[in-house]
């Protein structure tokens, strides 16, 4: 998992099919630039995508055919079935 060095940088995680990889966005991205990107991997496959923005301590969950869910301040995210038992803590993130 890459984790920016930049405090402002907004950080995605998605699990793609048959394997997952991670993206971060840089720093001149904009977070509608960075949220279009996402909802774009999740329309091309990605089964689920956390836009991490550490400014507004919220997460955003895309998942394929449903609204973008949104969490404030969650002290962890679970990759649900994706990769079954891995939970990210975001305590030393926020």
């Amino acid at each position: 998992m890459i984790f920016g060095e930049n405090p402002r940088e907004f950080l995605a995680l998605l699990g793609e099919r048959p394997c997952s990889k991670t993206v971060r966005s840089i720093a001149s991205d904009s977070l509608k630039e960075t949220q279009d990107k996402m909802k774009e991997y999740r329309d091309n496959g990605a089964v689920l995508g956390w836009l991490i923005n550490r400014k507004s301590r919220q997460v955003e969950i895309y998942r394929p055919n449903q609204e973008v869910e949104i969490l404030q301040s969650p002290t962890t995210v679970s990759s649900e079935d994706i990769l079954p038992g891995f939970v990210l803590s975001l305590e030393s993130i926020w």
